[in-house]
């Protein structure tokens, strides 16, 4: 059977609270307070994401995730890529901001030269801390079955919806805002081709001066009330090294460092920081680049 079509066809699934109500509490919490260091940061990389999250092995040994995993990956083949990644108040204000995470990956055609749902099965994965009542939306708005579209017709679409002045209309009529159906300690399975971005900021709830219209994010820090998204990915063994040695191209011209920070911790460093149970049940479900690749990168440009 093919990816996708025995789970949702759409392109995404949607696991109900699987966070528990203690762990949700103490993620918020957590970031909250790691925040108070960065009240402006809108954005936390892998080590800080693991200090400022501080349950990230309960997230990803969840037997509703693990299990969600091995039915959609044909022969439970698949991995974590561990790019570990906290967001804080992004959002979508009214219109733009449509894309697929594949984006960066279309760009590199001769590293990448089959993008074909057949050939790269790759997913993100997200959690979201808040619900419908957080003023800077509390997930993503998605665009169902946008992930089975060629190249060609993905970067058609996606001029559409932010290029032109008809666009927003065209995403009332296709898009799924799935704020409507998220509850906190929710998570999103949904797959790198769909077409999506942050949910809209209620507009009348919030100080507009705020947003930062480079980084789609608000530049506030308001404990109790932020928009916290947790994301890392998962996919088939060969695409996930497809995917990594992609990102190796980017660590020359990535100024916050984040590249290089993720590609070159091997699964032994994740081993290491979490517990012998972690080691246990994901030994051979860590992407990992092999020492060979982590050389190229130590030789790049700091």
């Amino acid at each position: 059977m093919e990816y996708w079509s025995k789970t949702n066809s759409k392109g995404f699934k949607i696991l109900k609270k699987i966070v528990s109500d203690d762990d949700l509490s103490t993620i918020r919490n957590n970031l909250d307070n790691f925040f108070k260091k960065i009240p402006t940061q809108r954005m936390l990389n892998v080590e800080d994401s693991i200090e400022g999250v501080g349950l990230i092995e309960n997230l990803q040994l969840n037997k509703t995730l693990l299990v969600s995993l091995s039915n959609l990956f044909p022969n439970e083949n698949w991995k974590f890529v561990n790019d570990f990644q906290v967001l804080k108040n992004i959002a979508s204000l009214s219109k733009g901001g449509w894309h697929a995470d594949c984006n960066s990956q279309y760009s590199l055609p001769n590293q990448n030269k089959n993008m074909s749902l057949k050939h790269y099965k790759f997913l993100k994965i997200g959690f979201y801390f808040q619900g419908d009542e957080c003023k800077f939306g509390s997930s993503i708005e998605v665009i169902p079955y946008s992930y089975i579209l060629p190249k060609w017709g993905y970067k058609i679409l996606t001029f559409l919806l932010n290029k032109t002045i008809f666009g927003e209309s065209l995403a009332k009529l296709i898009s799924i805002n799935l704020d409507e159906s998220i509850e906190p300690g929710d998570c999103v399975l949904f797959d790198c081709r769909l077409i999506h971005r942050s949910s809209p900021v209620k507009e009348s709830l919030v100080n507009l001066s705020s947003y930062d219209k480079n980084e789609g994010a608000f530049k506030v820090h308001i404990p109790g009330e932020n928009k916290y998204a947790f994301y890392f990915e998962a996919g088939d063994p060969d695409s996930c090294m497809q995917f990594l040695r992609s990102n190796k191209i980017r660590v020359k011209d990535d100024a916050e460092g984040f590249f290089r920070e993720y590609l070159t911790k091997s699964k032994h460093y994740f081993f290491n920081i979490f517990s012998k149970k972690y080691k246990e049940e994901l030994f051979n479900k860590i992407a990992y680049l092999e020492d060979k690749d982590l050389k190229d990168i130590f030789l790049l440009k700091k």
